[in-house]
């Protein structure tokens, strides 16, 4: 039969057991509990991953549209761009070759009018001539008239002029001969002064030819360089109008040159948002992956950790019965011990009485020995004072 100490010892134990194992079950909860939440934490992450890779591939899809739709803007931009610098070209040609036609009128206009300036100077002095010789055929003329007046007075003075002989003496022949040689010499000065004046008629004409030339010189070029000045204005309207037909162009090109880079740098921005939006969600895959792996993982460990807590929830339901059985038997055990305690209760009160009493005679006997070891004690002291009493008289009658 096992002693009470053993008994108590296999309680101990059997707590000691039953604590490790609640620890342990403890332990357990505590694993499905980290392990749950860990689970939870997962499927959480994994719920917001999801949604991210969602929301990732709608934007992704979105970025798609805008690019397509960017790139057909793009392609537009860049026609548009490539027809307005062709059409920039061809207005810059057209003004090129309208400052050339223009530089030609305006170097044919300054030549017409070097050219009229000088028909005009041309004009002038034929004019100056023509005046001249103008004046010189009324002078020839007027001198024909003269020797001609000149003439029929000497004819009349020749006319009025008588010569007679007498015998042989003529009287006024030589003033007659004299009249004739002034007739003479007055159709001779005609003759003269009209072949002068035949000359200068000739002369006279050909200056009014001349000034008639010039004068129609100078009209036809006067026509001419106001025909070249016309087409000179109106070229220098026409080049006005290819200047601001180019600068209307090179804005038009400069316009759309700048929509085009801008519309360029959207799409490249859109590329760039759209490669990351696409590594996010390779980022997203992978860590949804990873997340099922660890979700996986926990789940295993929540499974093994249930598994673990039933198996050592059985453990201390046993060791819970061991120990209500212990119980039991200690608890019978105890209602032995102290019926036995009891009667040894008893029998130790009696032998304590018993003890009680014989130390009572022990002690009256003890008090008479001690009563007596007094007593001779004392009388031991009083022959002893005596004794010391009588040397001391003896010292004072000495």
């Amino acid at each position: 039969m096992k002693t009470w100490q053993q008994l108590d010892d296999q309680r101990i134990d059997n707590l000691n057991q039953l604590q490790n194992i609640k620890l342990k079950l403890a332990a357990a909860e505590d694993l499905m509990r980290e392990s749950q939440m860990k689970i939870s934490n997962a499927e959480e992450q994994q719920q917001t991953q999801n949604l991210l890779l969602d929301n990732l591939k709608t934007t992704c899809q979105q970025l798609e549209n805008d690019l397509t739709m960017k790139g057909d803007e793009c392609e537009d931009l860049r026609a548009c761009k490539e027809e307005y610098t062709r059409e920039l070209q061809e207005t810059e040609r057209a003004q090129q070759q309208a400052e050339q036609l223009l530089t030609q009128l305006k170097q044919q206009e300054r030549e017409l009018t070097n050219q009229k300036a000088q028909a005009e100077r041309e004009q002038q002095a034929a004019l100056t001539q023509l005046n001249n010789a103008q004046y010189e055929a009324r002078i020839a003329k007027e001198r024909v008239e003269q020797a001609k007046k000149n003439l029929q007075k000497a004819e009349e003075d020749l006319n009025n002029c008588f010569s007679f002989k007498f015998l042989f003496i003529s009287f006024g022949e030589d003033n007659k001969r004299e009249k004739q040689d002034a007739v003479n010499r007055a159709r001779h000065d005609l003759e003269q002064a009209e072949q002068k004046l035949e000359t200068k008629k000739r002369n006279l004409s050909d200056h009014e030819q001349k000034h008639t030339a010039a004068t129609n010189k100078t009209l036809d070029l006067t026509s001419q360089l106001k025909q070249k000045t016309q087409d000179r204005i109106q070229q220098d309207q026409t080049l006005t109008s290819k200047i601001n037909n180019v600068a209307m162009c090179k804005s038009k090109v400069e316009n759309i040159t700048t929509q085009y880079r801008d519309a360029t740098s959207e799409r490249r921005k859109l590329q760039i948002e759209k490669k990351n939006t696409e590594s996010k969600m390779e980022d997203a895959r992978t860590k949804i992956v990873t997340l099922n792996s660890e979700l996986e993982k926990h789940r295993q460990d929540f499974t093994k950790h249930e598994a673990q807590k039933k198996e050592l929830s059985n453990e201390t339901q046993m060791i819970d019965r061991t120990i209500t059985n212990h119980q039991r038997t200690m608890t019978e055990h105890q209602d032995s011990i102290t019926s036995n305690q009891r009667n040894l209760v008893k029998a130790t009160n009696d032998l304590q009485q018993k003890q009680t009493i014989v130390e009572l005679s022990k002690q009256k006997v003890q008090s008479l020995k001690q009563s007596i070891r007094d007593k001779k004690s004392f009388r031991k002291n009083v022959q002893a004072n005596r004794w010391a009493a009588s040397p001391s008289k003896v010292n004072k009658s000495g």
